[in-house]
């Protein structure tokens, strides 16, 4: 069955939409440098990064292949301009990379490590692995299907927990910190497994809409080094190159793991998970007594998390709270009673922050560049906790982590300018957003968290370098820089300052995030909290009730913990120095990659490789695919050719009209250097449409049958932006195609002809949490306009969509309307295709004027997450209920009515591990009479595919 999938899997991406061209703003000045590894592109604020990166690629490729293989296919790998998705990726059709380099600000979020270094590693190892891949039948699959068939079947035959746990493996191994030395990476599965929660493997594989399951990252990351500590640290080279290729055949990973090691992948992964639980039980208890908080807030049946506990000036508790039903928004919590209070939504971010003091609330918001979307911004929002109004403090700027000063007059905040090379600290003025004071910082590789002692002058902040990272204090008056604590590669947390001047923030130094107090003035630490699973975002407020979140199976909960009058009173007694020894954590196997353990970052080459200028327009086109066109009418063949930078693709199709037994001939070529996104096209191929003739005694119906030429020129301006929950896209189009019209058999053509096309599309959708099935709040509107410009009256086609989503009863349902328009005269001697979707469960062959309106109420029903040996696993069924009513009009017949009734149930799949499919059936009860074919009081059953989630 998995080789079958792999033969189908070109077809299914071979029809996927082309991505959006020309994401890069104009003032992109392209550089390349080019390795024996990658041709790597990047602006000239980057080359000392590309320089740095282009070493440790080489570095890797020459010393840490011994685990993977040594195979390597060069790729094109580009440092993208400021879009500022915490993000790097590897994929194939064509074979590139992208890092998006701007550095995360939660330091917990992936590690201590450099961003970029660790960008680099993982996203080589990925490079390594595919490159390693490429043998047996997936190597004969990229003969015949191009890079498409590579990725294809290498995606078949690979499980993802491996690609990323392995990658894991590797950015820990040659870093000094990596994610699988930070506590909080591993938090909750540690956390499932504490409460003896063990998830199956079809469902750690595919994941849930409902459980927190935590993803193939944290779980690949235990399989590939308990399989490494028992079985040897080659164990995975064979088994990646073996299955590959498709030794055995079927299941070929886990026979081949199975062949290696007397353990499938099911049995691996449970036998990885109960060493986890065993290491885990083992250091629990050499760690106790704990000293630990009590719960607080609402206990929520769906997944909740809550993060960056803080109060207001009257104490009370405010956290960010966002979940599997809700999106994120500010709560206030009453710590007695628990119960929750919705303060305001917070708007799209790139990572979740939000800091309160005295009377406000500040947070940064992302917006973009509605064309050149990889130009994205990070602006400061006020919210007036009194008043209960938002500002916006900053329009179109970098700024990130802003938090407030003790007396609410000043806001820090820092400022990441990758594009311009620049760093700097910034101070807002509370009332404007004008910018009060500017401090850079050229040392650092990034900061994060600053945050205003009481004196309201100085402020505390991460500083990361290739050294590790510091707790820094800067003197606004003076600009004097100090260090509070040492350059570090413990795993470090949020941070908060204190009444009393003391700095508060989380480490995972011993194995375990822990709550610590650090006085700046002395460098003495002290450490708080002794907690089972991990104390993260820990805040003091005067009272000394510390507050902090922990990881649960069902989220991120609050914890509030009452200390002594002083910190040191509030420890346990007997730990040494007031802190716990230094320690891995349980997730941690070191020993498991000492064959790949090296201090890489530390020793980074020092070569210096050539750079050259680059056009953005044409440089590095690429034939990576010639694979099947799956299309059930129009089957075929297809070539495919696009550039690194995305700017220009190419296609080439020939296909076999199965209706018309006609061949189908297609070339296309688009270019998105421009504002507007130019696509140019011929296309040979078959038309067969009715058309009619009204006389005063009769009705003639005629069949038009034809080949058709047209070569046509689209241009286009793709639009997309976000701003608070919302998301927004707007493209208008205009088009103008030459249709050139012969061989025709029956009936009579117009002659060749010209044709214009106007379209345009615009949506607004609100933001959803994973179960709502779709958004509570939107509108979508496509128009759609063609004529013939060259003759008069040949043809004439109107088309209009409209969609309008509101809120359901609960918070998962979906009400949506629906009410679509299509003017055609079916007497006009050439016909456009028809793409109108009538009542369900009506075949309406042709008409004249038609709209119809439609009314659906959707909802989850189950949510099973259960899978049948890997070739099928079932997330989640929805139910919807839906109402359509719509006329048309036939020529000598007048209006027609057309109305239904039904039930549509839909089964959100995973096919073989990779595949997500929603699709399901649909029962139509018809209501009226249709003209032709079409009885009242029928039920029509069929099926249906829906869109993803």
């Amino acid at each position: 069955m998995r080789p079958l999938l792999a033969l189908l899997l070109p077809l299914l991406l071979s029809t996927s939409a082309l991505a959006q061209l020309g994401l890069h703003p104009p003032k992109a000045d392209w550089q390349r440098l080019s390795t024996p590894e990658a041709n790597i592109l990047y602006t000239p604020s980057y080359a000392a990064r590309a320089q740095r990166i282009a070493n440790l690629l080489h570095a890797m490729r020459l010393r840490h292949d011994q685990t993977v293989g040594d195979r390597h296919y060069n790729f094109d790998l580009v440092l993208q301009t400021p879009n500022l998705n915490i993000n790097g990726y590897v994929g194939l059709a064509p074979f590139r990379s992208e890092f998006f380099l701007t550095s995360p600000q939660q330091p917990n979020l992936l590690s201590n490590s450099d961003w970029a270094d660790l960008l680099a590693i993982h996203e080589f190892r990925h490079v390594q692995q595919l490159s390693n891949e490429r043998r047996g039948i997936t190597r004969l699959a990229s003969y015949l299907f191009g890079q498409l068939g590579w990725a294809g079947f290498a995606g078949l035959a690979t499980p993802n927990w491996y690609r990323e746990g392995d990658a894991v493996v590797m950015e820990t191994a040659l870093t000094n910190a990596g994610r699988g030395a930070t506590p909080a990476f591993s938090s909750t599965l540690r956390a499932l497994l504490d409460e003896g929660i063990n998830y199956s493997y079809a469902r750690a594989r595919n994941n849930s809409l409902k459980r927190n399951i935590p993803d193939h990252y944290r779980y690949g990351y235990n399989t590939i080094t308990y399989a490494r500590g028992r079985f040897g640290e080659q164990v995975w080279e064979d088994v990646l190159h073996d299955g590959a290729s498709y030794k055995g055949l079927f299941y070929p990973f886990s026979r081949n793991l199975k062949k290696a090691t007397g353990l499938g992948t099911r049995k691996m992964y449970r036998a990885a998970l109960d060493g986890l639980a065993e290491r885990q039980d083992s250091q629990l208890q050499a760690r106790a007594p704990f000293v630990a908080g009590e719960p607080i807030g609402p206990d929520y049946r769906a997944v909740t998390n809550y993060r960056f506990p803080q109060a207001d000036g009257q104490g009370r508790l405010y956290a960010l709270r966002a979940g599997y039903q809700h999106t994120p928004d500010l709560v206030r919590i009453d710590p007695e009673t628990g119960r929750e209070e919705k303060v305001v939504p917070v708007g799209i971010q790139r990572e979740p922050y939000v800091d309160v003091h005295g009377k406000y609330a500040v947070w940064m918001e992302n917006r973009n560049h509605p064309r050149y979307t990889n130009q994205g911004f990070s602006d400061v929002f006020l919210y007036d906790l009194q008043r209960e109004q938002k500002f916006r403090l900053s329009k179109n700027q970098k700024y990130f982590s802003p938090s407030l000063s003790w007396d609410n007059q000043l806001i820090a905040v820092v400022e990441e300018d990758v594009f311009a090379g620049e760093l700097h600290l910034v101070i807002l003025n509370t009332s404007d957003g004008s910018v009060s004071q500017r401090t850079a910082l050229p040392g650092a590789n990034s900061i994060a968290l600053p945050k205003f002692l009481p004196d309201n002058q100085s402020v505390v902040f991460y500083e990361k370098t290739f050294d590790g990272t510091a707790i820094k204090q800067v003197d606004l008056t003076t600009q004097e820089i100090t260090t509070v604590l040492p350059y570090t590669w413990e795993p470090l947390g949020n941070l908060q300052t204190t009444a009393n001047g003391f700095v508060i923030y989380g480490s995972g130094r011993d194995g375990i995030d822990n709550a610590y107090q650090l006085d700046p003035a002395t460098g003495r630490r002290v450490q708080l909290t002794n907690v089972r699973i991990g104390a993260e975002d820990p805040y003091l407020p005067p009272d000394g009730t510390l507050v902090y979140t922990e990881a649960t199976p069902k989220g991120m909960r609050l914890r509030q913990l009452r200390l002594a009058a002083t910190s040191e009173k509030a420890l346990q007694p007997g730990l040494p120095g007031g802190l716990l020894p230094e320690a891995n954590n349980a997730f941690q196997r070191a020993p498991t990659y000492s064959l790949d353990a090296y201090p890489l970052t530390d020793n980074v080459p020092d070569s210096t490789y050539a750079s050259e200028d680059v056009s953005d327009t044409w440089y590095g086109p690429r034939l990576h695919s010639w694979s099947v066109v799956g299309d059930a009418v129009a089957p075929g063949i297809g070539v495919a050719m696009s550039n690194a930078l995305q700017t220009f693709t190419v296609d080439l199709t020939g296909r076999y009209n199965i209706n018309e037994e006609r061949p189908v001939i297609g070339f296309g070529v688009a270019y998105g250097g421009l504002p507007v996104v130019l696509r140019a096209g011929v296309n040979f191929f078959d038309r067969r449409y009715f058309n009619t003739m009204l006389t005063d005694t009769s009705l003639q119906f005629n069949v038009q049958e034809f080949n058709q030429t047209a070569i046509s020129l689209t241009a286009s301006l793709p639009l997309s932006w976000v701003a608070g929950e919302f998301s927004y896209g707007l493209a208008p189009s205009l088009g103008v195609t030459r249709f050139r019209l012969g061989a025709d058999r029956e009936g009579s053509v117009p002659g060749n002809f010209t044709g214009g096309q106007v379209g345009f599309v615009a949506q607004v959708l609100q933001r959803r949490a994973r179960q709502q099935v779709q958004s509570r709040l939107g509108a979508a509107l496509r128009v759609n306009y063609q004529n013939t410009v060259s003759e008069a009256e040949l043809g004439e086609s109107f088309h209009l969509e409209s969609r309008v989503w509101l809120p359901g009863i609960w918070r998962t349902h979906s009400f949506r309307l629906e009410a679509d328009y299509q003017r055609e005269n079916t007497r006009n001697a050439y016909q456009y295709v028809d793409r109108f979707q009538y009542a369900r469960g009506y075949d309406v062959s042709f008409a004249d004027n038609v709209y119809c309106l439609r009314m659906d109420y959707e909802l989850p029903v189950l949510h099973p997450d259960i899978g049948i040996l890997g070739i099928w696993y079932l997330q989640r069924v929805r139910l919807n209920g839906f109402y359509d009513y719509g006329q048309y009009e036939i020529p000598g017949f007048g209006r027609q009515t057309m109305s239904s009734v039904g039930a549509e149930v839909f089964l959100d799949q995973v096919i073989f591990n990779n595949l997500g499919i929603s699709g399901g059936l649909r029962v139509s009860y018809l209501l009226e009479d249709a003209r032709f074919g079409n009885t009242a009081g029928v039920a029509d059953f069929s099926f249906v595919l829906s869109q993803r989630f």
